[in-house]
């Protein structure tokens, strides 16, 4: 059941072990994976390891699904960095898509 395969990535996040990050990675970056299990994990990603993860998180403000795309939005926000800061703002000029455009900006006035 995929739902049940969602909260199981995103369960993993409270088990930070290097583990845990290849898992992660794994899920994000599968090719064919579908866009709510890439959501997941890159939220994960965020979750377990924090700035830590920025890098590996970053891509994924390019990712062909809007869905993925909000997704990482939210986790780079939810880090409060300087540098995911700069990479939404520097992301904003370059959405299309309205939602995503949306998330940013509320990510950035918060």
């Amino acid at each position: 059941m995929p739902y049940v395969r969602i909260r199981a990535v995103a369960a993993v996040a409270n088990f930070p072990s290097e583990a845990t990050h290849a898992f992660l990675r794994r899920v994000a970056s599968q090719p064919g994976q579908g866009e709510l299990f890439v959501r997941e994990a890159v939220l994960a990603l965020a979750n377990a390891f924090g700035v830590n993860a920025e890098s590996e998180i970053a891509p994924y403000l390019e990712h062909a699904s809007a869905v993925v795309r909000v997704g990482a939005v939210h986790a780079l926000s939810g880090l409060r960095s300087a540098t995911a800061s700069n990479l939404l703002r520097a992301r904003l000029p370059l959405e299309r898509a309205a939602d995503v455009r949306e998330a940013i900006s509320h990510a950035l006035a918060h």
